[in-house]
């Protein structure tokens, strides 16, 4: 059986990042996470060799402020002018991120 090694992240505003927002990666063991990872500026390890459930767990726990920052920023990359379709989609994404986030911990 294939051991599974979850990393959650944290964005710290460095690099162009997004500071506050977390995601995770599956890696195959700790020492595949040990011999792959390089850290960076832009992210900080929040956890490691978490379940898949906790680390979902503590990607939705971000504060909606920074959850509603998150699709404003791609929606001008490009040009440096806010693309209004682009931030339309965008923030649709987010308020589904946000409404699905309040009916996974409502129950806390």
């Amino acid at each position: 059986m294939r051991e599974e090694y979850n990393i959650v992240f944290e964005c710290t505003g460095e690099e162009g990042t997004i500071k506050g927002i977390r995601t995770w990666i599956t890696y195959g063991s700790k020492r595949d996470f040990d011999k792959s990872y390089v850290p960076g500026k832009s992210e900080r390890i929040i956890a490691e060799g978490v379940s898949e459930e906790e680390a979902v767990k503590l990607c939705n726990n971000v504060p909606l402020e920074v959850m509603l920052k998150e699709p404003v920023k791609p929606s001008s990359y490009r040009t440096g002018r806010v693309d209004r379709d682009l931030l339309r989609m965008n923030v649709t994404d987010s308020l589904f991120g946000v409404a699905s986030n309040i009916d996974h911990t409502s129950d806390d």
